[in-house]
């Protein structure tokens, strides 16, 4: 799995794609939540426009609708991991990635969230387990975007009420998010409750900071 080590990013070597394009058995999923400077977001948005964080979607609310069922049901889990899957990854998105790679080295480590799974995506688990009305409070495309700080500072009210969760509503969505693991993937390298925690502080972080933020999700 990639991994922060240092001032730099490293990839699972024995993870990827195969030679047809489509995901192989011993990949891994990668979520990053991380701040950056309001005037590198800027520069990031002028360069390489928004097709990198929406991920080649047409239009995501009619993929929000389209996503339904309970949280339960196999076949709308399923359906949600086709959605996350089904775009083709644009070559210039993986140089926008890169490129947010490599300025989240100078983040302090209070402004970024790293999490990882194997055989699936942290955010698609996440999104799973929040579901559709919820996940379209989330900031971007499930889990994908790049904002300026005057954009975060709007959003945020709308993430905080969607994963400052305790109780009940917290023991649901992570029960969701250990068996979304179990059904896709072979288990998370965090607890699920971090998937709520670690997003929400790094969006608080760079909101206090005066920053912007970017969510990233690859498939190594």
């Amino acid at each position: 799995m990639p991994e922060r080590r240092g001032d730099r990013w490293e990839r699972c070597p024995e993870a990827g794609r195969d030679g047809t394009g489509v995901v192989g058995v011993g990949w891994n999923g990668l979520w990053v939540v991380g701040a950056l400077p309001d005037g590198e977001v800027r520069a990031l948005r002028e360069r390489y426009g928004d097709a990198p964080w929406d991920r080649g979607a047409a239009d995501y609310r009619a993929e929000l609708a389209g996503w339904s069922g309970p949280a339960t049901d196999r076949a709308a889990a399923q359906g949600l991991a086709d959605l996350m899957l089904g775009h083709v990854e644009l070559p210039e998105a993986e140089e926008a990635e890169e490129a947010c790679l490599d300025l989240l080295k100078a983040t302090p480590p209070a402004g970024v969230f790293v999490s990882s799974a194997r055989k699936t995506h942290p955010a698609a688990a996440l999104c799973h387990a929040l579901g559709p009305a919820a996940t379209a409070r989330l900031p971007g495309r499930f889990g994908s975007f790049l904002r300026t700080a005057a954009e975060l500072r709007t959003e945020l009210p709308g993430a905080q009420g969607v994963l400052e969760v305790d109780g009940a509503r917290r023991a649901a969505v992570t029960a969701l998010v250990d068996r979304w693991l179990d059904d896709f993937g072979d288990g998370s390298l965090d607890p699920a409750d971090e998937l709520l925690d670690g997003p929400l502080r790094v969006l608080r972080f760079a909101a206090a900071t005066g920053c912007g933020a970017v969510g990233l999700w690859r498939t190594y």
